[in-house]
């Protein structure tokens, strides 16, 4: 009884790597069970079985491609199951601080759940983020974004809305030693464990102190003020005799 003879189509020959291997697919007398090599469109050489690499039924290709692309199906697939096959916005690009990711954001290889790093347009923030989280995929629109930039809306929203956090008086703003901070200030307010720089006009140092220890957020009263300072309350309040705190 002789062997039956298969006709594989042009491209799976193409891709096939061994000249003898590739005989044998033009003869027809090519091993259906066979594991062989075969090399992809973009360079790369992998072993698979025909059966997975090849529909025998209809001669379509099943799962013919390398691990890098069929990684790169595999997601693009997902992202027009969920509506999203549509490439990434040039923001979202322009926002990716490194060119790897760039590329990816670009070929469609960059999944929802990568974490990445992003650089913030407005503050100029580095900070890493889900890709999720940064975008909605379906709609395309910015999410969370810079986390320093947010904080500073969730503030400057609970002061328009709820109107609890005052405007920090002058003499604060004044020992402020950073005039970024100074300006920053003027429109919002800190969270209470910051650390910020100060400058002590009396002893001409600068010293670095949590900011609910150096206002009381509820009245906005000096608390703590420069270590020479305290020492200095210290002697009057105890008299130079005694010992001074360590």
């Amino acid at each position: 009884m002789t062997k039956k003879l298969r006709k594989y189509p042009e491209w799976f020959i193409k891709e096939l790597v061994d000249p003898e291997i590739k005989q044998q697919a033009i003869e027809g007398t090519l091993s259906t069970v066979s594991k062989v090599e075969f090399r992809c469109s973009c360079g790369n050489t992998y072993i698979q079985k025909i059966t997975n690499h090849i529909n025998l039924s209809t001669g379509e290709r099943r799962y013919g491609n390398c691990k890098d692309c069929s990684k790169k199906v595999q997601i693009q697939r997902y992202r027009e199951s969920i509506g999203t096959n549509k490439p990434y916005p040039e923001w979202f690009i322009d926002e990716l601080d490194k060119l790897d990711d760039k590329k990816k954001a670009k070929d469609g290889s960059l999944k929802s759940d990568d974490k990445v790093d992003f650089i913030c347009k407005d503050c100029g923030n580095h900070y890493i983020q889900r890709v999720a989280s940064h975008i909605t995929l379906s709609t395309g629109e910015k999410k969370k974004g810079c986390p320093k930039c947010g904080v500073k809306k969730q503030i400057e929203s609970s002061r328009k809305t709820k109107n609890i956090i005052k405007p920090y008086p002058d003499w604060f703003i004044d020992d402020l030693y950073l005039e970024e901070d100074r300006d920053l200030a003027k429109t919002t307010n800190f969270y209470g464990k910051e650390e910020k720089k100060f400058y002590c006009k009396k002893h001409n140092i600068v010293y670095t102190q949590k900011v609910r220890q150096h206002i009381d957020l509820k009245t906005h009263q000096p608390k703590a003020r420069c270590p020479k300072c305290t020492i200095d309350k210290f002697r009057e309040s105890c008299g130079t005799d005694k010992p001074l705190p360590e």
